[in-house]
């Protein structure tokens, strides 16, 4: 009789125990299947499944590191840094916020001449030193480790980086119109273009996670 009243409590403790892991199983199904919610009607549901990480190596000058970097060019580094970049092909500036950009010597997916272009402004209150705080490539040079780089669709990225958010459109040329999603986490955005019939990214954003989703780029490039 006594080994039974020792072993009632035991069973307990096991159901009860199951009953949190099935609770636990099915929180973490909810927050995957919301954070899809956002993107839905532009992906089939087979598109959600997560690519294997890309292990080939790419060069440091075509590196783009979320939240960090794209090639040579770090956030938060001086805006003199960027002399090393030679003479900008464009610039625009005004109240100590500037976009400057340089052409280089590739094409992006449309046909047109890449570009990278650098988002500069005070490092802080104190408006004496201005720093990189954005940093924009359309050429598809340039990649994550993962393997996301312009030219891939919105389906193909989805696969690669979970979780993509789109935060805002606007439209370029008339009836181009181009939409931004973020994976605001890590610091890294894309924006993509209807190109015969498919989204395709045509640009490749990298700032702090808190600024990735600001628009204020958007109304410059």
């Amino acid at each position: 009789m006594r080994i039974l009243l020792l072993f009632i409590p035991i069973l307990t403790l096991i159901s009860c125990q199951q009953t949190k892991t099935e609770i636990s199983t099915t929180t973490v199904s909810d927050t995957v299947a919301v954070s899809n919610d956002t993107i839905r009607d532009e992906l089939s549901e087979k598109d959600s499944l997560q690519m294997p990480v890309d292990d080939s190596v790419i060069a440091d000058e075509f590196l783009i590191v979320p939240g960090q970097s794209i090639g040579n060019i770090n956030l938060l580094d001086d805006a003199s840094t960027l002399e090393k970049l030679g003479r900008p092909t464009f610039s625009n500036a005004a109240m100590g916020k500037a976009w400057v950009i340089w052409e280089q010597q590739d094409l992006d997916i449309q046909g047109q001449i890449a570009r990278i272009s650098v988002y500069t402004t005070f490092r802080d209150s104190d408006m004496t030193n201005k720093v990189v705080k954005r940093i924009r490539v359309t050429s598809p040079q340039y990649s994550t480790k993962r393997g996301a780089h312009t030219g891939l669709s919105l389906a193909e990225i989805n696969r690669i980086y979970l979780g993509l958010q789109v935060n805002r459109r606007r439209t370029q040329s008339g009836s181009e119109n181009i939409s931004l999603y973020t994976v605001k986490s890590q610091g890294l955005g894309f924006e993509f273009k209807n190109i015969d019939g498919v989204q395709k990214c045509i640009a490749i954003i990298v700032a702090h996670p808190d600024e990735i989703d600001k628009g204020d780029y958007l109304n410059v490039i």
